[in-house]
């Protein structure tokens, strides 16, 4: 089970609670992995509202605890983490986990080595900043949509 940082991973667990009284079934499950604390939440945030079910993780290694355990339909992470960077997580996604799509998210420039690295392992790199909609799209033609 992933330790929890000193942060809210759970950026908003009354919105859980308010899908399931309103009988709304997630559309898909997506793990999300941010190290920013308020980036997270607000990302969470719009997918929640989008539908989706959101597992929240704050670098790789919480994010593969993650999919180990659990059904993911779509990841998408950050590129530029502590412990284990985005690139090496799509590795390790690519490993075993090869039918997840991913959705790498970052603040650094399209001709850094971590942006050329996801393209590699096939991941579509959305930099920030980045709107809600704009989020949503991708996250839907990740799903095939």
């Amino acid at each position: 089970m992933p330790t929890k940082s000193p942060h809210d991973l759970d950026p908003a667990p009354e919105e859980r609670v308010s899908q399931l009284e309103n009988n709304a079934a997630p559309e898909a499950t997506i793990l999300l992995v941010e190290d920013d604390a308020s980036c997270l939440r607000a990302l969470a945030r719009n997918l929640r509202a989008n539908g989706y079910t959101v597992l929240c993780a704050t670098n790789g290694s919480e994010a593969l605890d993650i999919v180990h355990v659990q059904h993911v339909d779509v990841v998408v992470t950050d590129l530029l983490m502590p412990c284990m960077d985005g690139v090496d997580l799509l590795l390790n996604l690519k490993l075993d986990h090869a039918n997840v799509p991913v959705l790498a998210i970052t603040g650094v420039r399209a001709t850094n080595r971590l942006v050329r690295g996801a393209r590699l392992y096939g991941a579509r790199v959305l930099e920030k900043p980045f709107d809600g909609a704009t989020l949503s799209r991708a996250v839907a033609g990740a799903l095939g949509r």
